[in-house]
C-alpha cells in the first residue's frame, strides 16, 4: 500500500510521470536496501491504480442534496472527444469555506467524455444528475454554446434554478468587446511583438514583452498592459543607473539605447493609461466576486473599491455600464443577505491541472486519463486506496472507457502501425512509379 500512494501522490501532486515513480523507487531502494522493501511497480501498473481510483471516486455514492451549487464546463484537447464535468459544492459549505474554492471544496458529481455533445446531450446528463444527487438551487458556468442550449433546456424544465454567468469569462468577454474595436490596442500588441523579436536576444532581454498567446487572449490583457505600464515608469525615471548597470552601458548610453529600442512606448501613454484603468475595473471586480462571492450587495461593493481615476475615465463609460448592468442582473438573482457563487475558477483550474498531465502524453486526448480528474478533489488515504482497488478492476476503467469515447487515437496508431507492418506490400519503396 505505501507504493501506490507514494506513485500516486507522486503522480498527482509532485507531476512525476509514471516512468519516473519507478526511477524514484528503484533510487530508494538503492540508497535505503533492505531498510526500504518496495517492489518496483511497472508504468502501466502505476497508470492502472490511478484509473480505477479515479473511477471508483466517480462511481461512489454522493447523497442527495437540496441545497448544490454546480459547476458545469466543456473541455477539449486533440481528437473530437469532449468532456462535460460537473462539480458540486454545498451552500453549507459555501458558507463555510467561502467563495474562494480548493479542489478539495468540491466533489465530482459527473464527468462524461464524448465525441457529441449537444445541447440536448449537455441536458440529458444535467436531467439524470439532478434525479441521482438533488436538484441544484445553483448553477455556474460560462456560456459556451452547447452549455447554453443544454442550460435553456434544463432551465425551462427548473424555474427555479439560479443560471449564474461566471464572473472571469463575462469580463473576457466585457474587455473583448471593447478592445477588438480598438485600432490603438491591435498597434499597441504588433509593436509589443516587434520588440519582442528585437530585444529577446539582446542585452537588453529582460524587458521585453511578454509573447501573445493564440487563445483567451483577452483573458491576458493584463501581461502586455503590466509590461508596458512598468516599462513607462523605466523609461520615466530621471536616474537610470540601476537600468544602466543591468544593460552593461554607461547612463547616457542607456539612455539612448532605451529611447531607441523602447521609445515608441510614449506614444502609447494615454492608451496604456485606459488600459490600466480598465484592468483595475476588471481586477477589483474579480477580488469582490471571488473572494466574497456574488450577492445583491456586490455593485455597491465592487464600485466601493473603485479608485477616483477608474469612475472618471470617460473612455470606460460604455465598459462600466455593461459591467454594472452585468453585477446587477447576475447579484439580483440571489436571495436578499445570501451571497452565492460567482466564479467558476476552481473547474478552470481542475481542468488546467489535466491538461498538464495531458500534454505528456504522445497524443493529448481526452480520454481515460480524465479519470485522474476526481482525484484532485480528495485527499489520498490508505483507505480510500485500499476500498478503490478493492472493487474496481481494469475490466471496470476499460468498459467505461469504451462506454465514454472508445478507442483512443494513440491505440488507433498501434492498430494502423502493426497492420502496416503485418503487410509485406506496405514495405514496398512507395516512391517508385
Amino acid at each position: 500500500m505505501l507504493v501506490i500512494r507514494l506513485s500516486l501522490s507522486w503522480y498527482l501532486d509532485a507531476h512525476v510521470s509514471f516512468r519516473g515513480i519507478g526511477v524514484i523507487l528503484f533510487t530508494l531502494v538503492l540508497l535505503l536496501g533492505c531498510c526500504l522493501p518496495l517492489s518496483l511497480p511497472y508504468p502501466q501498473t502505476v497508470r492502472s491504480w490511478l484509473l480505477r481510483c479515479g473511477l471508483f471516486l466517480l462511481h461512489r455514492l454522493v447523497p442527495a442534496r437540496s441545497d448544490w451549487v454546480w459547476i458545469v464546463d466543456l473541455t477539449i484537447c486533440i481528437g473530437q472527444l469532449k468532456c462535460l464535468l460537473v462539480l458540486g459544492v454545498s451552500l453549507e459549505r459555501l458558507r463555510d469555506c467561502g467563495a474562494a474554492l480548493e479542489h478539495h471544496s468540491v466533489v465530482v458529481l459527473d464527468l462524461w467524455v464524448t465525441a457529441h455533445c449537444t445541447g440536448v446531450d449537455v441536458d440529458d446528463r444535467l436531467e439524470a444528475l439532478a434525479g441521482g444527487v438533488g436538484t441544484p438551487v445553483q448553477v455556474v458556468r460560462d456560456h459556451g454554446s452547447d452549455l447554453n442550449k443544454g442550460m435553456a433546456l434544463f432551465a425551462a424544465a427548473h424555474p427555479e434554478v439560479i443560471d449564474t454567468y461566471d464572473v472571469t469569462h463575462k469580463l473576457a468577454s466585457l474587455l473583448k468587446a471593447e478592445l477588438e474595436v480598438d485600432q490603438r490596442w491591435a498597434e499597441f500588441l504588433q509593436r509589443c511583438t516587434s520588440s519582442l523579436f528585437e530585444l529577446q536576444q539582446s542585452r537588453g532581454a529582460f524587458l521585453t514583452p511578454p509573447s501573445q498567446r493564440s487563445l483567451d487572449r483577452y483573458m491576458n490583457v493584463d501581461r502586455h498592459t503590466d509590461w508596458a505600464w512598468r516599462t513607462l515608469a523605466v523609461l520615466d525615471a530621471q536616474d537610470k543607473s540601476e537600468v544602466a548597470g543591468l544593460l552593461e552601458l554607461s547612463e547616457e548610453e542607456a539612455r539612448s539605447w532605451l529611447a531607441e529600442k523602447l521609445g515608441w512606448l510614449q506614444d502609447f501613454r494615454q492608451e496604456v493609461a485606459r488600459y490600466k484603468h480598465l484592468l483595475d475595473a476588471v481586477r477589483q471586480t474579480e477580488q469582490v466576486v471571488k473572494n466574497q462571492g456574488l450577492s445583491q450587495q456586490t455593485v455597491k461593493q465592487v464600485w466601493d473599491q473603485f479608485a477616483p481615476e477608474v469612475l472618471q475615465d470617460a473612455s470606460l463609460k460604455d465598459f462600466l455600464t455593461e459591467l454594472r448592468l452585468y453585477l446587477e442582473q447576475e447579484g439580483g438573482k440571489v436571495p436578499p443577505g445570501q451571497p452565492w457563487l460567482g466564479s467558476s475558477d476552481v473547474i478552470e483550474s481542475l481542468f488546467g491541472k489535466y491538461k498538464s498531465f495531458a500534454e505528456k502524453a504522445p497524443y493529448a486526448e481526452v480520454g481515460a486519463s480524465a479519470l485522474a480528474i476526481p482525484l484532485f478533489t480528495v485527499e489520498l488515504t490508505a483507505e480510500l486506496i485500499h476500498e478503490a482497488l478493492t472493487s474496481v478492476s481494469m475490466d471496470d476503467v476499460r468498459a467505461w472507457t469504451t462506454e465514454n469515447g472508445g478507442q483512443s487515437i494513440l491505440s488507433k496508431v498501434a492498430a494502423i502501425t502493426v497492420a502496416t507492418e503485418a503487410d509485406p506490400a506496405s514495405l514496398q519503396d512507395t516512391d517508385s512509379g
